[in-house]
Formats: C-alpha cells, structure tokens, sequence
C-alpha cells in the first residue's frame, strides 16, 4: 500500500492474478490496473511461464478545472 501515491500496473505478456483491496481478479496481456492511494494489493504468477509486467508509482495527478484531456489506448 502506497499512501499518497497511485500505481499503474500493465501487464505485456504473460498473466498474473491480482488483489486490491480484497478484490481478486486475473489480468493478461494488454491489460492495466490502477490501484488508488492508500488501497492494499498484491499480485502473484500462477502460471508456469514468466509474466512481464510494468509498475509505474507516482504522486495522483492534479486535477484542473479549467482543462480536460482524454487518452484513448489501443492494442497494437
């Protein structure tokens, strides 16, 4: 659990099982999750073969009034 900061896990091959904050679930490849601050969460590889995965921790972003910005993410 991070206190003040989020964190973004994507997972680019493999699988690996995931918990946040009690809640389990099962993410493949191309798939991301963000766990919030102060949420607890874990992850493990059942699989036989490895599992390559990104984890990216940071302070939340600011968030502004005056602007909106939207990201549309495709797989390739």
């Amino acid at each position: 659990m991070h206190l003040t900061a989020e964190t973004l896990i994507v997972i680019e091959d493999g699988t690996l099982e995931m918990m946040i904050n009690g809640a389990e679930m099962s993410l493949a490849g191309g798939q991301v999750a963000r766990v919030a601050p102060g949420q607890f969460f874990a992850w493990r590889n059942n699989d036989r073969r490895t599992a390559h995965f990104l984890v990216k921790t940071a302070a939340p972003a600011q968030h502004c009034t005056a602007c909106r910005v939207t990201f549309s993410i495709a797989a390739a």
